[in-house]
């Protein structure tokens, strides 16, 4: 799969990647590439194998959210193609050249599938929105509680947390009804094929706002559970390299990367990541030697999950190319067929 880029954004995607490298070339600076290495093949097999199977699982529960989220907007997919389309994205986005490009890849996986491209980007825009709302809201929380803060600020503040989801989730996708008042000034400004698209963006969108509220609790526990498999598998690499941090602590943690990681400051997050944890990790007493060896193994997680997806495209490819062969050798028989009996002969072979 190939894309064209326009000049524009070739040139952010150069910029992009002469930060990686600039951060990378940094962070090798002070900390050896060799010690890395080393710390790397010392690693336990058992805890990076654990890490790298729960990514994999966290996938499986970003592909139910999409599918329930494809439930309200009344699309005819399942969780298969779901997870067909998150795991081929994450071989591509590899590839991609940062977050606007993955997301183009993604959109395109969806059509692919045969989902219509306003019900395939409003699906897109509520699965990465509701995600974002629940990491935003909750690492304060966590990091609260890390650091020790008292019981009643932890409590006024999960409120608001909550009273926040709410407004901003009513706020997003309409339930205020201001979708459908934006949709009706965007299509009182014109019927082009801009307008009417935009217009069609916000009714999909005021769909997934019409769920009902065991709905909307369902996509808020599958976030918290995306964020917990991620910590969890955050901690699990640590483990692999013998350092112990607690599950509240690496929370917050995965919170402030996960949202650095939206910046569209790098590619992939290479190198931003690697400074993050150096900087996060510091107070509990890692190593920039352990912290970025940390990082390096956590890639371990989205190369296997590509691996997956190059399986199910090169699976996709090769059923689609072996149908088009047997639809190809049925045309050839048929007109092999009309060639042997002539428009003027009867099925016995008289003269009609």
């Amino acid at each position: 799969m190939f894309f064209s880029f326009p000049a524009s954004l070739l040139k952010t995607s150069i910029l992009k990647a002469v930060i990686s490298i600039a951060v990378l070339c940094l962070v090798f600076y002070f900390v050896p590439f060799k010690n890395v290495v080393d710390t790397i093949l010392a690693a336990d097999p058992v805890w990076v194998i654990a890490g790298v199977v729960l990514l994999i699982s966290l996938r499986v529960l970003t592909a139910l959210r999409m599918q329930m989220i494809a439930n309200a907007q009344g699309l005819d997919t399942s969780s298969l193609t779901m997870l067909r389309i998150i795991f081929t994205s994450t071989f591509y986005n590899i590839l991609a050249p940062g977050a606007l490009a993955g997301g183009a890849v993604t959109y395109l996986k969806y059509r692919q599938q045969g989902i219509e491209p306003i019900a395939a980007a409003a699906n897109i825009y509520a699965n990465k929105s509701i995600q974002l709302l629940v990491v935003l809201l909750s690492a304060p929380l966590f990091w609260l509680i890390d650091k020790g803060f008292s019981l009643y600020l932890v409590t006024g503040y999960a409120l608001v947390m909550v009273m926040g989801f709410i407004s901003a989730f009513s706020l997003f996708f309409g339930r205020f009804g201001n979708l459908r008042w934006l949709a009706s000034k965007i299509s009182g400004h014109g019927q082009s094929a801009v307008h009417r698209a935009l217009t069609a963006l916000c009714r999909q969108a005021e769909k997934v706002g019409q769920i009902s509220h065991r709905a909307i609790f369902s996509l808020v526990i599958y976030s918290l559970m995306h964020s917990l498999f991620a910590a969890l598998s955050i901690i699990c690499f640590g483990r692999g390299l013998n350092i112990e941090i607690g599950l509240v602590s690496v929370l917050w943690i995965y919170s402030v990367i996960y949202l650095l990681g939206m910046l569209p400051i790098s590619i992939s997050n290479i190198g931003v990541r690697e400074a993050s944890m150096i900087m996060l990790l510091a107070p509990y007493g890692v190593t920039m030697t352990e912290a970025t060896t940390w990082s390096m193994l956590m890639y371990s997680g989205p190369l296997s999950c590509a691996m997956i997806g190059l399986l199910m495209e090169a699976e996709h490819l090769w059923l689609r190319k072996n149908t088009v062969a047997v639809i190809d050798s049925t045309e050839h028989q048929v007109v092999v067929k009309n060639k042997m009996v002539s428009p003027g002969d009867s099925d016995d072979g008289r003269p009609g």
